[in-house]
């Protein structure tokens, strides 16, 4: 594949490009109709769901997603903007953009001037819809996560731009009609355009790409981590799948990583595919910083193993980090975490598909999954006990399995004025690129008994 990629895609248009007036660029008009989404309380003792009521959905369908959406993402500096300018009454009609990309089609897209003013967060109300404006901010190779680069300064955080994780195991890229063959990698998308991180020359695999998901940096130290993973979940002696991290010589206007490498555990072992309990780092999460030492930090890992939506592998743990001196992040330690999710709401050989996660303002940790005995996100405490899951994603197309693929969020459930982003892609008689994927905008402060 090597040898083939290069000659094939070296004279092709490339894909990443950002749109006109990026990030500023103007969008359409939208409506996101309403949907019930089930609320479950995890009993621990009796290792058993107990319905609590439904929350109110806000969804966006469309077919120029095609079958896959990744990586909701929300700005908390744009949270923190709107709560500043608005009261709590005001927050609840108009809401901070919402960002994802649309993987399959190449493309990254904003909702932004969300009126939800027909059913404002924490009403209940059902049958309202809300209305906004989508636009899109750019095309990158099969876009997964994005992470914003912003400068902090007295004025606020100014958005500079986005890195991008881009991953594409099918190597042809359709975005803008190029002709390019390129599995991904990380970029960084900014009005100047995209620069590439990696990988880059020297690197063997510079011409071909490799197949990136997720990416999320450390602000205090200026490092990042990536995951380099493929669904196909082969271990082949080349293109392996692993955890990187790379620290950009710049954070908000990177050129270049300074260091780049693949990250070890605390004995000094590559985390790679097949580590520990198999499968390779699908998504990331950064966590606490130590409030002793800014350099030392929590990162929860998601492993994923398996093509399957009933059976397969998935785990997740928490490291703890220190970035050195020399721009090298090294692992202190490491246990098994949210064993209450991937252990216990499933009995093998079936598995629950662990995905993404994401930290909310409380502190508690929301992880979704995809595989179908229990697909959704789900709400766990920082120490990685399960305590609520929202379900009902999965049947809202009919003919179609629409199944968990990232979130984030602001709030925290029950919280006035919260609120939860899931990105879900598609699959029709078990192949992932039919189907039309959806975004879900989830009221999480109130819950409506049935």
């Amino acid at each position: 594949m090597l040898v083939l990629l290069v000659p094939l895609s070296a004279f092709a248009k490339k894909v990443c490009e950002p749109a006109p007036d990026f990030p500023e660029s103007p969008g359409r008009s939208i409506s996101l109709p309403s949907v019930g989404l089930q609320l479950d309380l995890w009993d621990e003792v009796k290792k058993m769901y107990f319905p609590q009521g439904l929350l109110v959905a806000h969804t966006i369908h469309e077919e120029e997603f095609g079958a896959m959406t990744h990586g909701a993402y929300i700005r908390s500096s744009d949270v923190l903007k709107r709560r500043a300018e608005s009261t709590d009454l005001s927050f609840s009609d108009q809401l901070p953009p919402v960002y994802f990309t649309a993987t399959y089609v190449d493309k990254f897209y904003r909702i932004n001037s969300i009126n939800a003013s027909a059913a404002p967060l924490g009403s209940g109300l059902f049958d309202r819809p809300w209305q906004a404006d989508l636009t899109l901010l750019g095309e990158a190779i099969a876009p997964s996560t994005v992470y914003a680069a912003e400068k902090v300064s007295a004025d606020g955080a100014k958005l500079q731009g986005f890195y991008i994780a881009q991953g594409n195991p099918f190597v042809m890229d359709k975005g803008n009609h190029s002709k390019q063959l390129n599995l991904g990698g990380i970029t960084f998308m900014s009005s100047s355009g995209c620069t590439d991180l990696f990988p880059v020359f020297p690197d063997p695999y510079a011409a071909t790409g490799r197949v990136a998901n997720t990416i999320e940096c450390h602000p205090g130290t200026g490092m990042c981590f990536f995951t380099l993973w493929k669904f196909d979940g082969m271990n082949m002696p080349i293109y392996p799948d692993c955890l990187w991290y790379c620290k950009p010589d710049n954070l908000t206007n990177p050129t270049k990583c300074a260091s780049v490498g693949v990250l070890k555990d605390e004995s000094g072992k590559k985390i790679c595919r097949d580590y520990r309990l198999g499968g390779g780092v699908h998504g990331l999460m950064i966590g606490h910083t130590d409030p002793s030492d800014p350099a030392t930090f929590d990162i929860i890992l998601v492993f994923t193993k398996g093509m399957g939506y009933t059976k397969g592998g998935s785990w997740m743990s928490k490291i703890v980090v220190t970035v050195t001196d020399t721009g090298t992040p090294v692992t202190n330690s490491q246990h098994y975490w949210g064993t209450s999710l991937w252990n216990e709401t499933v009995a093998a050989p079936n598995d629950v598909g662990c995905d993404h996660a994401f930290l909310d303002e409380a502190g508690m940790v929301w992880v979704s999954t995809f595989r179908s005995k229990n697909a959704g996100i789900h709400m766990l405490d920082y120490n990685g006990l399960l305590r609520y899951s929202i379900h009902g994603f999965t049947d809202f197309t009919p003919g179609e399995y629409s199944y968990p693929a990232g979130l984030s969020g602001y709030g925290t459930l029950f919280r006035n004025n919260s609120l939860m982003a899931l990105a879900t892609s598609s699959e029709k008689i078990g192949i992932p690129i039919f189907g039309v994927s959806n975004m879900f905008v989830i009221d999480t402060t109130s819950v409506k008994k049935q």
